[in-house]
């Protein structure tokens, strides 16, 4: 397959699994309050930081009513009530600062049930001010209290509404401007604690590569731009929800997949040095990045471009490890490096017992007749 025809199959799985999530997660939204508190309890490891905005909002109803008994006087009373309802809305929209006659969150579905944000609360100087400025610059005053809200639903709605407003603000706003505050906003999300919102935030995270792409930024100000969110995104390839790991491994893969990010700059980052608390809770962390870096070997081969330095990693953090997954994990790595640069890797080696070597000659010798057995078929 292209890369753009892989990167759309990523998308469509990112995109299913939201789906499967939403239907799992999905409450009404007089319901959020109280769904909050079991979601912080279930979802702690997604805990925002004590710079979380508290806002509350109020349940805008339609007023909507219908009579059995007389079905023209129904009829009108509803017209009559539903434009009432959606001039207040309006006025309200006016009043934020948005302007215009449509809804702010016009086109996320379900967007006319969802409650109304409340103003940002950026006392305790948590929430930088020229954060809450710039993403008010780009979506609009209503979405960015939106996107602070507490309520996981506004700011699941914020980032969906994000993602159909680009072709707008790319007509509006320099590139380098928006590329730069989208990212922000991502770098935000993907930290979120609902998983539905961490998930619709790589969905965003897709677009805006694809933003990048059509700009042809160069390289070293995509990396920038992306410093904080690929780190954060290797980080949960250990996650103990699958989903959490799934998103990850598919939004690396995308990003390796682009022209201005590469295989070879995710490579880096996945061999970048581990949090001290991911090596104190054994080997989860380890495991996790020798499977991708495998996966990666196994998708782009020498555009990889880093054999040497993945035995590097390999050899100090796997060969000796303690824990038996980790050190399998090494070797499936380790036979994937074999089928990219051949009989060179026997002089990386160095470290491993004897037993082991032969387990890893053995591993080579399958991986070999694997990959035969594929190109006969």
């Amino acid at each position: 397959k292209s890369a753009s025809q892989k990167k759309k199959d990523n998308a469509d799985v990112l995109d299913n699994n939201l789906k499967v999530t939403d239907d799992s997660n999905m409450t009404s939204p007089n319901q959020c309050d109280t769904s909050m508190a079991s979601e912080t309890t279930e979802l702690n490891e997604y805990e925002q930081p004590s710079n979380d905005i508290i806002l509350g909002g109020e349940t805008k109803g339609s007023g909507v009513k219908s009579n059995s008994e007389d079905t023209t006087d129904s009829f009108s009373g509803i017209e009559s009530e539903l434009d009432d309802d959606k001039s207040d809305i309006t006025e309200k929209h006016e009043l934020d600062g948005d302007g215009d006659n449509d809804h702010p969150l016009e086109g996320v579905p379900g967007f006319y049930d969802l409650p109304s944000p409340e103003e940002i609360n950026d006392e305790g100087g948590d929430l930088p001010p020229e954060f809450i400025v710039n993403v008010e610059s780009i979506i609009g005053r209503y979405r960015a209290k939106c996107f602070f809200s507490k309520n996981w639903l506004l700011r699941e709605a914020a980032l969906n509404k994000t993602s159909l407003l680009l072709n707008e603000i790319r007509n509006e706003i320099e590139m380098e401007r928006y590329a730069r505050v989208l990212c922000s906003m991502i770098e935000r999300a993907v930290d979120d604690r609902v998983v539905q919102v961490y998930l619709t935030s790589l969905i965003l995270l897709d677009d805006a590569i694809t933003e990048i792409e059509m700009a042809d930024l160069p390289n070293k100000k995509t990396f920038s731009l992306l410093s904080k969110i690929t780190p954060n995104l290797v980080n949960k390839l250990a996650d103990r929800k699958q989903k959490v790991v799934d998103g990850a491994e598919i939004a690396l893969m995308s990003m390796a997949l682009s022209s201005n990010i590469g295989a070879n700059y995710i490579c880096s980052q996945v061999m970048k040095c581990l949090r001290v608390r991911d090596i104190k809770s054994g080997g989860r962390a380890v495991c996790a990045r020798f499977t991708f870096l495998r996966k990666l070997a196994e998708e782009f081969g020498e555009e990889c471009g880093q054999g040497g330095k993945i035995m590097d990693f390999v050899r100090e953090k796997g060969f000796s490890h303690k824990d038996s997954e980790v050190r399998d994990a090494a070797k499936e790595l380790t036979a994937s490096i074999y089928m990219i640069i051949g009989d060179v890797i026997f002089g990386m080696l160095d470290g491993l017992t004897e037993r082991q070597l032969r387990e890893y000659k053995v591993a080579f010798d399958h991986a070999a007749k694997n990959k035969a057995q594929q190109e006969y078929k």
